[in-house]
């Protein structure tokens, strides 16, 4: 088990969350840190810096392993991002940009395990009406694609759905009305069912999360209201970034504040919810501990086992804070301790040399690493180093 953990006093230490590590701050800075397993016991430190996509290899405590690479050098105009692990061990990566008035455009990129770029596409180019900020996406067998806002500005709003394959490429869009905001939402897909899960809050801040089930041609199956706990009585939830399923049990990670604490921007503090499988709410902690106006934003998180990497930034320093899970009673699939349950968790393992998509020949995009992990192009030419903090 990684850093040193707060073992958790009372009722808790009989639920899910057991204990909460100390912060771990990350180098480059930047925005959107997101964390995955990587090998035997590392993990994979990626974080949007640059107007690009910074990805590095770190050990078990988080603590850089090498030299890091932006995946698409050429490319400066990311503003915010969204990732999703895919079925194959590969990586969709969408980022928004500000081209003729803010979030007025949306590109994605496929990657392969070792990030070598198969294909990429400009799926919204300076199209107004729409907000391609803070986008949900999701990666799998039946449906790959990004949702974002569409309308606003004091009117209704609806998703709207792109779908992309296997290299990044539009396969078709669709406007779906009736779920919760895209911006800040979370999507995974139950590759079991052939359906996707949709979780988001109506309006920016909301006293409870809203999941959704559609098909893979975005029909709305199923839809409800998860209830929040850990949370105190003014504060409200919104951007539920995280999202995964662990054997029999969900889990969430989203913001949260009191809007009389006056906090600055979209800044606040990060949350961690438990539920099961009809998202029934079995627990809920406060993760991050920050006083307004400033605080955290954008939250992810990943796992290895009962370790759960959270990630968020805090005024643009990334932050790590790895809790303690206990899944006994989880039914997670096999040895809780291995690395691989679903795609967005899993580590990347296996063979890339047989059976992967190459790169699109069509889209100039460049493969010059070695399926032996992060090397050979775009080298960052800046030593990343680490800062632990106490909580």
């Amino acid at each position: 088990m990684s850093g040193l953990f707060l073992v958790l006093s009372g009722a808790a230490t009989a639920g899910y969350i057991v204990g909460v590590g100390e912060e771990v701050e990350m180098n480059p800075w930047g925005t959107f840190h997101r964390t995955a397993p990587q090998g035997e016991d590392g993990w994979l430190y990626m974080v949007g810096s640059g107007g690009n996509w910074y990805v590095a290899e770190t050990d078990a405590q988080h603590a850089s392993t090498g030299q890091g690479e932006t995946v698409v050098p050429e490319f400066e105009l990311m503003i915010d991002r969204g990732l999703a692990r895919c079925d194959d061990g590969g990586w969709l990566l969408a980022a928004s940009g500000n081209v003729v008035q803010p979030n007025d455009s949306l590109w994605v990129w496929r990657f392969d395990e070792d990030w070598n770029v198969l294909g990429q596409s400009h799926l919204v180019d300076s199209e107004g009406g729409v907000a391609t900020n803070d986008m949900g996406v999701v990666c799998s067998s039946f449906f790959s694609g990004v949702v974002i806002t569409e309308g606003g500005d004091g009117g209704p709003q609806s998703a709207r759905f792109y779908e992309v394959d296997e290299r990044g490429r539009e396969v078709g869009s669709a406007t779906v009305s009736g779920l919760p905001e895209a911006g800040g939402c979370s999507l995974i897909a139950d590759e079991d069912s052939q359906r996707i899960l949709m979780l988001g809050v109506a309006g920016f801040q909301s006293d409870s999360l809203i999941w959704t089930w559609l098909d893979p041609d975005l029909k709305v199956l199923e839809q409800g209201e998860a209830a929040l706990s850990g949370m105190g009585s003014g504060e409200r939830a919104y951007w539920p970034q995280g999202l995964m399923k662990v054997g029999d049990l969900y889990l969430v990670a989203h913001m949260g504040r009191d809007e009389g604490q006056g906090w600055a921007a979209d800044e606040g503090n990060v949350y961690l919810q438990v539920y099961d499988l009809e998202f029934n709410n079995l627990e809920g902690r406060q993760i991050s501990q920050y006083e307004g106006p400033t605080g955290s934003m954008r939250p992810g998180f990943g796992r290895r086992g009962e370790t759960l990497a959270m990630t968020w930034d805090a005024q643009n320093v990334p932050i790590v804070v790895d809790v303690e899970l206990d899944l006994s009673g989880a039914h997670v699939p096999g040895d809780s301790a291995d690395p691989v349950d679903v795609p967005d968790d899993s580590d990347g393992a296996g063979d890339s040399a047989g059976g992967g998509v190459p790169p699109d020949p069509a889209c100039g995009c460049s493969a010059g690493r070695s399926a032996g992990g992060l090397v050979g192009l775009g080298l960052v030419g800046l030593a990343a180093f680490w800062r632990r903090r106490r909580r």
